[in-house]
């Protein structure tokens, strides 16, 4: 007897898990001709940001005679876009303490201070060493932006001895980050 009881109990019990409920937060609206309810609607805002680039690679021109005379060779780098809708700031610096180096001669150990940015072609140049604001220029944060665009120049550094011909690869982070 005591089983023919707990089958129609446990029915009931899946059953009513199912049935619509009423919330005790819902709002109601009886009314003759109309009604109104007035609802709160509630979204969080996480900070986005959004950084893109003109050109993920820079090839620097080969270098001539002049270039190691002047102990340097220069380059446009790429143009940063952020979209952001909070403060951000955006740094450089390279992945690595040396540049890659493929070539016939042994490995000569660029230092990766030897590549340096600025955001005009004329300078002032920054090692890409550690890590450096380039944006905004005061270093604090920029303000929400809906596409800043700010323009990167490379000037790598040369010498006659040192610098064995071969291929010179630098991985280069640029990072936007909330202050």
């Amino acid at each position: 007897m005591l089983h023919a009881l707990a089958a129609p109990v446990w029915l009931v019990l899946v059953l009513g898990a199912f049935a619509p409920r009423t919330a005790s937060a819902q709002a109601a609206c009886n009314g003759g001709t109309s009604c109104s309810v007035t609802v709160t609607l509630r979204l969080g805002r996480p900070e986005v940001f959004r950084l893109s680039l003109s050109q993920a690679t820079t090839v620097v021109p080969a270098l001539t005679a002049a270039d190691f005379a002047a102990g340097l060779k220069d380059a446009p780098g790429p143009v940063l876009t952020v979209l952001a809708n909070a403060p951000y700031r955006v740094t450089v610096q390279a992945a690595a303490a040396t540049w890659q180096y493929t070539g016939a001669s042994s490995n000569p150990a660029k230092s990766s201070a030897d590549l340096r940015w600025a955001r005009t072609a004329g300078g002032p140049w920054t090692s890409s060493s550690s890590a450096t604001t380039i944006w905004p220029a005061s270093g604090t944060a920029a303000p929400a932006t809906a596409g800043q665009t700010i323009s990167l120049f490379y000037r790598t550094l040369w010498q006659w001895t040192g610098s064995p011909p071969g291929a010179y690869t630098l991985p280069v982070n640029l990072t936007l980050t909330s202050p």
